[in-house]
């Protein structure tokens, strides 16, 4: 057998064609994706510690013709199962009905659609066409589930739906695969086990009734986003229908970034790229060369890259437009055909709209992995005020650096600092946590979706999506607001005592001991638990009712809601 030479081997590594292989076919035509980068070559000073590197914002943008999107197959988990928490919606059965005819609505005859029910799952779930005829069989196996039992089995219903979409044929891989999961995210099982990462899973929690950092953890294990599925309305929310409209206009699958350095430097490498949790590399080599993979994009979708450049000499400054190239593959049409096209490369300095860019990029980057740090450091014991300081301080930190202060000037980051923001102030409240993991897992994939304008209202700077865009809705928003979560802070309103209080009853709730069968516990066991749940209830009851009846009479309690509410716990003991 002949012997790879390192080159070729090199390639293969980064999934790059070798000269043996065929050439694809490449297209120049309007409706493809465009690929721009930024060298930003008086950065080196910029930032301390990162003295010696230079950064290059690698930009793709892809077609806004939804004519040429991309079939794709989706299989949808949906955990019927009992919840041990007592906040579930009273309409939890309606309200996914509903979530579900969306996606069958939006999905046509050139997709397939899987529905797993957990705890009850079957062997005979398979992929059907969404034809007339399928999207009428897929409603009614929806509207035919009834919540049943309390065993949570999210993590075999998930293993199940991986093996559905790897079972697919050669051709029938070609589209795309994802993995819907509207879940309370109570099996503990998941966080313990590495789960498949081949298939983005989207993962939707009920509000106030699932725990948020399971399903962040399922989200960010597999390269998915995470947000609630009802707003304060109990209405179907914002975050869901922009994730599942983005699910369904992909016009670019397997899309994948490369990025090489061509002079003769050898002390010129790549010392880093920065690609939230998508994938990249840089060759073990000579790291002269780099990749991205960065996977589907839906029509009009734009994702932003940063790769270092480490030891680049001044006298290769203007010259790097030549010594730098980058190209983009992907798979696109119907049919999911090969395309390839070489982008541009633009040498940007200080007062330019590249350099700007570039500076915005960078401080966005900055931002989520503060907040990633925070969330690893603080979310298994609550988000505490300490945690809201932090995130404060180190923002404020980031916007007074050279960076921040470019792009702020510029006016790209006036959206993250309104998300900052509002971030700290619900951490401060008590209710943070689904705010900050919805946020750091779309921020992770720049899974962004367009802000729709209101009338009469001033178009926002376009670097960063509104909050509620994306399913923040923590806190309740006050009526007769705009309902865009700006919300008064001046005294603690109705609405968010009744959040706090009926958050604080749960957490009492699921600290109960759990009766599992294997242990074979008697009659008097299990009676004693169902009394010690029913006696917590009847106290969420009252102390609910009596916060209400308080504020409505004009009584102004000095206490926090969690003391009230330990308070009335303790009449039960």
């Amino acid at each position: 057998m002949p012997v790879q030479d390192t080159a070729t081997e090199n390639a293969a590594q980064l999934g790059e064609p070798s000269n043996s292989q065929s050439p694809m076919r490449t297209t120049t035509a309007e409706n493809t994706l465009q690929l721009t980068a930024y060298a930003k070559v008086d950065a080196t000073r910029a930032w301390p510690e990162w003295r010696a590197n230079l950064p290059v914002l690698v930009h793709v943008v892809a077609p806004q013709d939804m004519l040429d999107r991309i079939p794709i197959d989706v299989v949808a988990v949906l955990d019927v199962g009992y919840s041990h928490g007592a906040l579930a919606p009273a309409n939890r059965m309606c309200l996914l009905n509903r979530a579900m005819d969306f996606v069958i609505r939006k999905l046509n005859s050139q997709d397939r659609l899987a529905i797993i029910a957990t705890p009850k799952i079957g062997e005979e779930e398979t992929l059907m066409a969404m034809t007339s005829d399928g999207q009428r069989k897929a409603m009614s196996r929806v509207k035919a589930l009834a919540a049943s039992g309390d065993n949570k089995l999210v993590l075999k219903a998930l293993t199940k739906a991986g093996a559905i979409l790897d079972g697919r044929t050669e051709e029938e891989k070609k589209k795309e695969g994802f993995i819907i999961l509207i879940s309370d995210g109570e099996d503990s099982s998941i966080c313990l086990e590495t789960l498949n990462p081949m298939y983005p899973v989207h993962a939707f929690g009920f509000r106030d009734a699932h725990n948020a950092g399971q399903m962040h953890h399922i989200a960010k294990s597999t390269s998915g986003t995470y947000c609630v599925i009802n707003d304060e309305h109990d209405q179907i929310s914002e975050a869901y229908t922009a994730c599942i409209v983005s699910i369904a206009s992909v016009v670019a699958a397997r899309t994948k970034i490369y990025i090489s350095y061509t002079g003769r430097e050898a002390t010129t490498t790549f010392s880093d790229i920065k690609s939230g949790t998508l994938k990249s590399l840089i060759d073990n080599v000579d790291r002269k060369r780099g990749s991205i993979n960065v996977g589907a994009l839906q029509a009009g979708a734009a994702r932003s890259f940063i790769v270092y450049m480490h030891g680049v000499e001044e006298k290769e400054h203007d010259e790097l437009a030549k010594l730098l190239s980058v190209r983009v593959e992907s798979y696109a049409g119907l049919r999911a055909e090969e395309r390839e096209k070489a982008g541009e490369v633009v040498i940007a300095r200080k007062g330019v709209d590249g350099s700007r860019k570039v500076a915005a990029e960078i401080v966005r980057i900055k931002a989520v992995e503060i907040v990633g740090g925070i969330l690893d450091r603080y979310s298994r014991n609550g988000l505490t005020g300490a945690a809201a300081d932090e995130l404060w301080e180190k923002w404020i930190k980031l916007k007074s650096t050279e960076y921040g202060r470019e792009a702020s000037d510029a006016c790209l980051t006036a959206r993250l600092d309104a998300e900052m923001e509002e971030m700290v102030a619900t951490m401060r409240q008590g209710s943070g946590l689904s705010y900050m993991v919805s946020w750091h897992t779309c921020q992770s994939l720049q899974h962004l979706p367009p802000q729709p304008e209101a009338k009469g209202k001033a178009k926002a700077p376009p670097s960063m999506p509104d909050a509620s865009a994306w399913g923040v809705l923590d806190a309740p928003v006050i009526a007769g607001s705009c309902g865009r979560g700006k919300r008064k802070r001046e005294h603690y309103t109705e609405m968010e005592m009744i959040e706090r209080r009926m958050a604080y009853w749960s957490t009492v709730l699921c600290g109960l001991p759990p009766v599992h069968k294997g242990d074979c516990p008697g009659h008097a066991a299990m009676l004693s638990q169902e009394v010690s749940r029913k006696s917590i209830l009847q106290a969420m009851y009252k102390d609910v009712f009596l916060a209400v009846a308080m504020n409505t009479s004009g009584s102004k309690s000095t206490e926090c809601p969690c003391c009230l509410g330990a308070a009335n716990k303790r009449h039960l003991d």
